[in-house]
């Protein structure tokens, strides 16, 4: 039995691989492919890294899967199973957690999980349950990051530079989504920042912004820049600040697993829209799905994320 799994060397040369579908250890748990997500911010990270190394990139971590018996997961993999969802079959081991699906849930919004833990993971770490937060960036994680916030009872300031993820924000009902320039004048008012972004420009102003005491989950991947370690070190001490990693792969599995299953039964309540978020759904072709890679990286305020539909 064979498997085609996404290959990217760059973002022209995008193609199914395929090699032998190989079953590890006994317990192993085979899964077909019903969907799988394109999410911009770590697949993207993922095939500029493969180009300067020179090297190919199997990116995808996003996956609803079924198993022999018609059973239907969201699949979140363990670390060293985190990488290759883009496939149409694969071998799992017990190490990664499977969320069974029933018929109350939509396998397009359950694709959402994923985003949901990213950004429950930065609130439990923060461990505050209200008060005021400023989400930098409104792509996926940001944008579901405010969402959560709001079900959790914060008031929510959501911040991005273009005008398309500002009104797709305000389509999913994040009344206060403005652009940077809004915090010019702004210290101490935030108990909470959660940075997607994590650039020179976010990280600078989240120091200024935060109360006393106040907590930055840098969520997203830590850009290269000139923001002194000095300075910065300076402003936390003064201040009693808490700057932690919002790299979900830190937790627990079993927290991961607890919020997975909150998350889900807040999808089924209702309480979120990822409509505005979908830009397309695509067959399971390579050509389509390099497209829409070059749109991420080439168009990101037209394009959110991606969804590939297996079967």
């Amino acid at each position: 039995m064979n498997k085609k799994v996404i290959r990217c060397e760059n973002f022209e040369k995008v193609y199914f691989h395929e090699s032998e579908c190989v079953k590890l250890n006994q317990d192993d748990i085979l899964l077909e492919t019903v969907y799988s997500m394109i999410s911009p911010g770590t697949e993207l990270f993922c095939i500029d890294c493969a180009m300067k190394d020179g090297n190919f990139t199997e990116p995808g971590y996003i996956q609803i899967a079924s198993d022999e018996n018609g059973n239907t997961y969201f699949v979140f993999p363990s670390m060293s199973e985190s990488s290759g969802a883009h496939c149409d079959r694969r071998f799992l081991s017990k190490n990664s957690i499977l969320i069974k699906l029933d018929g109350n849930i939509k396998y397009e919004e359950a694709a959402f999980l994923r985003f949901i833990n990213i950004g429950l993971h930065a609130f439990n770490r923060a461990g505050k349950s209200s008060g005021n937060i400023c989400v930098f960036g409104l792509g996926p994680v940001g944008n579901i990051a405010c969402q959560t916030a709001k079900i959790l009872g914060y008031e929510v300031t959501g911040i991005d530079s273009c005008e398309k993820r500002l009104a797709l924000a305000g389509k999913c009902g994040i009344a206060k989504a403005v652009k940077p320039d809004y915090l010019d004048k702004v210290t101490d008012e935030y108990d909470f920042v959660i940075d997607t972004v994590a650039a020179d420009a976010t990280l600078s102003k989240s120091l200024e912004i935060l109360k006393p005491g106040g907590s930055c989950s840098v969520t997203g991947i830590v850009k290269p820049g000139q923001l002194k370690a000095a300075d910065m070190m300076t402003k936390i001490w003064q201040k009693d600040l808490n700057f932690f990693s919002g790299w979900e792969m830190k937790s627990r599995f079993s927290d991961i697993e607890d919020n997975l299953y909150r998350a889900m039964n807040w999808i089924k309540a209702g309480y979120y829209n990822f409509a505005p978020l979908l830009t397309a759904t695509l067959n399971a072709d390579a050509s389509e799905i390099r497209d829409a890679y070059k749109k991420l990286k080439e168009n990101p305020s037209e394009n959110i994320s991606f969804l590939i539909k297996w079967k």
